[in-house]
């Protein structure tokens, strides 16, 4: 949508239903560009994110061919994220598209798999044992730059970008 000729902006909305929490998370997310000029552009963004997934692969394997995912227990809520978003996207005279981006991402309620051997706890009557959900509740955040150089036309297309991040 424009709201001037400069000014351009989208709003949108997600909503998901997690039947092991039987929960609807909705997830905001909006978008804002202000054209400089012709070919350069200021953009900025904001959304919500979940995620219902977690990686089961233990830390200290140093190389997996294979990631393993769970489905978060019952009993842990739901990871969200908040992501903000600061841009500059200059379109060259040549379809070359330029970008740079700034951004930061707070993280809450993440799983973090606790590392531990399996244990086995023995009773009079069940014998019970846990490798895995054992999660410890995270929260982080995380600031960076990204680069993007992107040729969709002509003999050749492809892209270049490169990512620099802090995580805390």
């Amino acid at each position: 949508w424009n709201l001037t000729p400069s000014i351009m902006y989208q709003v949108g909305v997600r909503s998901t239903h997690y039947n092991l929490h039987d929960s609807i998370y909705i997830e905001p997310r909006v978008g804002l560009k202000y054209n400089l000029s012709d070919d350069l552009s200021l953009k900025l963004n904001w959304g919500r994110y979940h995620q219902f997934l977690t990686i089961a692969n233990s830390a200290d394997e140093n190389f997996n061919i294979v990631d393993f995912w769970m489905g978060i227990p019952k009993d842990k809520k739901a990871s969200v994220s908040e992501h903000a978003i600061l841009g500059l996207e200059y379109l060259s005279h040549n379809n070359i598209l330029y970008r740079v981006e700034g951004y930061y991402k707070d993280f809450d309620n993440l799983l973090t798999q606790k590392e531990s051997e399996f244990e086995t706890e023995e009773s009079d009557t069940t014998l019970t044992t846990n490798a895995i959900n054992e999660f410890w509740d995270t929260d982080a955040y995380a600031y960076g730059l990204e680069l993007l150089i992107k040729k969709s036309s002509g003999r050749f297309s492809g892209w270049l970008g490169y990512t620099f991040s802090r995580i805390f």
